[in-house]
């Protein structure tokens, strides 16, 4: 019951999410185990708040019980990594399996649409979630922008300036029945992209590297080919 959770339950609880295999039978890093225990965390401060309990178990402990996390790490790739990246997601098409009849034409699995959405996300330098709920109505490629709600800031409406690249890769896009912009493989909205993305990272043989990384290497190339901190902060969309 919700009374008798002490701290040395959090704790326990800690211990075992760390020693416990991700699905892809992987160690589980403690960043993860601190997202797991961070929303404990507020599930028992609203608990105390609707005044099913009296304190929260996490306010018994002297230091912080969640792992520190390294706040200065920086990945980006290198101009060699992102050749290999691409030169993987540009791979010919594999054969999803054989057609039924004659008369079926073979589905096949067309990575392309990845190869879009890394490349969007090295250009614009948005959010994964940002970039997957883009819809058509959002982007007026006569104007150069894009119109969209930034999910991370409490839906903030934002307007992005494209440059011509992205501009050209919007227009290569085919515009399905789906009001998003990038889909799947079979023309349907996506919902995430990890797996797929994790495959062609160790098919490209890149190591320590997330998604949102990409959006530190939009930032970093700019700041390498001399663009001011002014216009980084607008491209990535930071308050300050």
């Amino acid at each position: 019951r919700l009374y008798q959770i002490s701290p040395l339950d959090v704790e326990t609880y800690k211990k075992q999410r760390k020693e416990t295999p991700t699905r892809a039978k992987k160690p589980r890093s403690e960043v993860a185990v601190n997202r797991e225990l961070e929303t404990l965390r507020h599930m028992f401060n609203k608990a105390v708040e609707w005044g099913m309990m009296e304190k929260n178990p996490f306010d018994k402990f002297r230091e912080p019980i969640i792992f520190k996390e390294d706040e200065n790490r920086v990945r980006y790739l290198t101009e060699d990594e992102i050749k290999k990246l691409f030169a993987v997601l540009e791979e010919k098409p594999k054969e999803k399996r054989k057609p039924l009849s004659e008369e079926e034409p073979t589905r096949r699995i067309n990575p392309s649409y990845l190869k879009n959405i890394v490349k969007a996300a090295l250009l614009t330098g948005l959010r994964r979630g940002d970039l997957l709920s883009l819809k058509w109505a959002d982007a007026d490629l006569e104007k150069g922008v894009l119109f969209f709600n930034e999910q991370k800031k409490r839906s903030r409406r934002r307007i992005k300036v494209l440059n011509s690249e992205m501009i050209e890769l919007l227009k290569s896009i085919p515009r399905g029945e789906s009001e998003t912009i990038f889909n799947g493989p079979e023309g349907k909205p996506l919902k995430d992209i990890k797996r797929s993305f994790r495959t062609a990272l160790k098919k490209a043989g890149i190591n320590d590297f997330h998604f949102h990384d990409l959006r530190h290497t939009s930032a970093s190339y700019m700041v390498m080919r001399g663009a001011s901190l002014k216009a980084v902060q607008e491209h990535l969309g930071h308050t300050s």
